[in-house]
Protein backbone atom coordinates (compact mmCIF):
# COMPACT_ATOMS: atom_id res chain seq x y z
CA UNK A 1 0.00 0.00 0.00
CA UNK A 2 1.24 3.48 -1.28
CA UNK A 3 0.45 5.95 1.36
CA UNK A 4 1.38 9.84 0.93
CA UNK A 5 2.13 12.13 3.77
CA UNK A 6 2.25 15.80 3.92
CA UNK A 7 2.94 18.71 6.22
CA UNK A 8 0.86 21.72 6.71
CA UNK A 9 3.81 23.51 4.82
CA UNK A 10 3.55 21.07 1.79
CA UNK A 11 6.20 18.80 1.84
CA UNK A 12 4.92 15.20 0.77
CA UNK A 13 6.92 12.02 0.62
CA UNK A 14 5.51 8.39 -0.24
CA UNK A 15 5.74 5.98 1.77
CA UNK A 16 5.47 2.40 1.14
CA UNK A 17 3.64 0.63 3.58
CA UNK A 18 3.89 -3.76 3.56
CA UNK A 19 0.53 -5.71 4.39
CA UNK A 20 3.07 -6.94 7.57
CA UNK A 21 4.25 -3.39 8.33
CA UNK A 22 1.21 -1.19 8.00
CA UNK A 23 0.74 -0.27 11.37
CA UNK A 24 0.36 3.64 12.73
CA UNK A 25 3.65 2.96 14.29
CA UNK A 26 5.76 1.55 11.34
CA UNK A 27 4.69 4.28 9.28
CA UNK A 28 5.70 7.27 12.12
CA UNK A 29 8.77 5.00 11.69
CA UNK A 30 9.05 5.56 8.22
CA UNK A 31 8.48 9.20 9.00
CA UNK A 32 10.53 9.87 11.60
CA UNK A 33 13.49 8.45 9.51
CA UNK A 34 12.52 10.25 5.99
CA UNK A 35 12.11 13.73 8.11
CA UNK A 36 13.89 13.45 11.01
CA UNK A 37 10.45 14.03 13.29
CA UNK A 38 10.51 12.14 16.42
CA UNK A 39 7.59 10.16 16.75
CA UNK A 40 6.46 11.62 19.97
CA UNK A 41 5.56 14.39 18.38
CA UNK A 42 3.81 13.41 15.19
CA UNK A 43 0.42 13.41 14.91
CA UNK A 44 -1.60 12.11 12.06
CA UNK A 45 -4.50 12.93 10.84
CA UNK A 46 -6.59 10.76 8.34
CA UNK A 47 -10.10 12.42 6.90
CA UNK A 48 -10.35 13.84 9.74
CA UNK A 49 -9.47 11.48 12.21
CA UNK A 50 -6.58 11.43 14.62
CA UNK A 51 -4.27 8.42 14.11
CA UNK A 52 -1.58 9.07 16.38
CA UNK A 53 -3.10 7.93 19.50
CA UNK A 54 -3.81 4.42 17.95
CA UNK A 55 -0.26 3.10 17.23
CA UNK A 56 -1.15 -0.62 17.43
CA UNK A 57 -3.81 -0.15 14.90
CA UNK A 58 -3.41 -1.51 10.89
CA UNK A 59 -3.55 1.27 8.64
CA UNK A 60 -6.27 -0.60 6.63
CA UNK A 61 -8.51 -1.14 9.64
CA UNK A 62 -8.61 2.89 10.32
CA UNK A 63 -10.02 2.90 6.73
CA UNK A 64 -6.83 4.07 4.75
CA UNK A 65 -6.39 2.84 1.03
CA UNK A 66 -3.26 3.29 -1.27
CA UNK A 67 -3.26 6.30 -2.43
CA UNK A 68 -4.39 8.04 0.52
CA UNK A 69 -3.06 11.66 1.72
CA UNK A 70 -2.23 11.72 5.32
CA UNK A 71 -1.33 15.18 7.24
CA UNK A 72 1.30 15.06 10.05
CA UNK A 73 1.49 17.90 12.54
CA UNK A 74 4.19 18.54 14.63
CA UNK A 75 3.38 18.53 18.16
CA UNK A 76 5.93 20.52 20.44
CA UNK A 77 4.22 19.51 24.00
CA UNK A 78 4.56 15.95 23.00
CA UNK A 79 8.05 16.46 21.86
CA UNK A 80 9.05 18.55 25.26
CA UNK A 81 10.31 16.44 27.25
CA UNK A 82 12.34 14.18 24.97
CA UNK A 83 13.80 17.23 23.71
CA UNK A 84 14.62 17.79 27.44
CA UNK A 85 15.94 14.04 27.79
CA UNK A 86 18.06 14.83 24.95
CA UNK A 87 19.57 17.88 26.18
CA UNK A 88 20.17 15.96 29.42
CA UNK A 89 21.93 13.35 27.84
CA UNK A 90 23.91 15.76 25.58
CA UNK A 91 24.71 17.57 28.68
CA UNK A 92 26.11 14.71 30.35
CA UNK A 93 28.05 13.59 27.65
CA UNK A 94 30.05 16.77 27.55
CA UNK A 95 30.37 16.68 31.53
CA UNK A 96 32.02 12.80 30.99
CA UNK A 97 33.77 14.55 27.67
CA UNK A 98 35.31 17.11 30.02
CA UNK A 99 36.37 14.51 32.42
CA UNK A 100 37.91 12.78 29.99
CA UNK A 101 39.89 15.61 28.61
CA UNK A 102 40.52 16.88 31.57
CA UNK A 103 42.01 13.10 33.10
CA UNK A 104 44.07 12.94 29.42
CA UNK A 105 45.34 16.15 30.17
CA UNK A 106 46.36 15.47 33.85
CA UNK A 107 48.55 12.33 32.12
CA UNK A 108 49.67 14.16 29.38
CA UNK A 109 51.33 17.17 32.07
CA UNK A 110 52.77 13.93 34.43
CA UNK A 111 54.17 12.24 31.10
CA UNK A 112 55.34 15.32 29.25
CA UNK A 113 57.82 15.87 32.95
CA UNK A 114 59.80 12.53 31.99
CA UNK A 115 62.51 12.31 29.65
CA UNK A 116 64.05 8.84 28.37
CA UNK A 117 67.67 7.86 29.73
CA UNK A 118 68.64 6.48 27.01
CA UNK A 119 67.83 9.29 24.28
CA UNK A 120 69.91 11.90 27.00
CA UNK A 121 72.83 9.62 26.20
CA UNK A 122 72.42 9.35 22.47
CA UNK A 123 71.89 13.13 22.41
CA UNK A 124 75.04 13.19 24.74
CA UNK A 125 76.73 11.09 21.96
CA UNK A 126 76.19 13.42 19.56
CA UNK A 127 77.81 16.36 21.12
CA UNK A 128 75.16 18.12 23.57
CA UNK A 129 77.01 18.64 26.70
CA UNK A 130 74.61 20.22 28.65
CA UNK A 131 72.64 17.67 30.82
CA UNK A 132 69.85 20.48 31.28
CA UNK A 133 68.93 21.27 27.70
CA UNK A 134 68.77 18.09 26.63
CA UNK A 135 66.37 16.93 29.46
CA UNK A 136 64.67 20.39 28.75
CA UNK A 137 64.31 19.43 24.87
CA UNK A 138 63.71 15.47 25.27
CA UNK A 139 61.04 17.11 27.71
CA UNK A 140 59.22 19.73 25.51
CA UNK A 141 59.20 17.21 22.48
CA UNK A 142 58.16 14.43 23.83
CA UNK A 143 61.08 12.49 24.05
CA UNK A 144 61.35 12.64 19.94
CA UNK A 145 65.34 12.72 19.24
CA UNK A 146 64.48 14.59 15.21
CA UNK A 147 62.44 17.47 17.69
CA UNK A 148 65.03 17.50 20.27
CA UNK A 149 68.46 17.66 17.93
CA UNK A 150 66.57 20.82 16.41
CA UNK A 151 65.60 21.94 19.34
CA UNK A 152 68.93 21.82 20.94
CA UNK A 153 70.52 23.31 17.72
CA UNK A 154 68.42 26.65 18.36
CA UNK A 155 68.63 26.86 21.68
CA UNK A 156 72.44 26.06 22.78
CA UNK A 157 74.08 28.56 21.51
CA UNK A 158 76.44 29.03 24.05
CA UNK A 159 79.35 27.61 24.67
CA UNK A 160 79.11 27.26 28.39
CA UNK A 161 76.21 25.10 26.96
CA UNK A 162 78.31 21.97 26.16
CA UNK A 163 80.40 22.25 29.07
CA UNK A 164 78.47 19.86 31.71
CA UNK A 165 78.69 16.17 32.36
CA UNK A 166 75.90 13.58 31.85
CA UNK A 167 74.85 12.18 35.19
Amino acid sequence: MQVSVMTLTGAAACFLMSRSRSTVRDLKASIADEWQIPIPGQMLVHSGCLLSELDTSDLVDLGVKSGDTIIIFFSHRRHRKTYEQQIKHKQNQECSSNESNRATSESAVVQSNEWDPEKAKLLHEMGFRSTELVRRALVVNRNNIGHAVHWLSEHSTMPSDHVTDLR
